[in-house]
């Protein structure tokens, strides 16, 4: 179980990577901090590039959310 614990880990470490910049870039901005908990609840590994589109849905949702972001709220689903 650790391996494919370990994978997991390792994909979604490096979704998160590539695609938080404009998350953190809006907090330095707005002079806020947030602690994200990524919990991975599903039975089989997703591919990376699944991964990394939930990722990016989950930015925006974010930044819709918490920094009231118009330019995104109309592409979010």
């Amino acid at each position: 179980h650790a391996v494919k614990r370990n994978r997991v880990k390792r994909l979604v470490r490096e979704a998160w990577r590539r695609n938080k910049s404009e998350i953190v870039v809006k907090c330095e901005e707005q002079k806020i901090t947030f602690d994200f908990a990524l919990v991975y609840t599903a039975t089989i590994i997703l591919s990376y590039e699944e991964i990394e589109k939930k990722i990016k849905q989950l930015s925006l949702r974010l930044n819709k959310d918490y920094f009231h972001d118009e330019d995104n709220s109309t592409t979010a689903s």
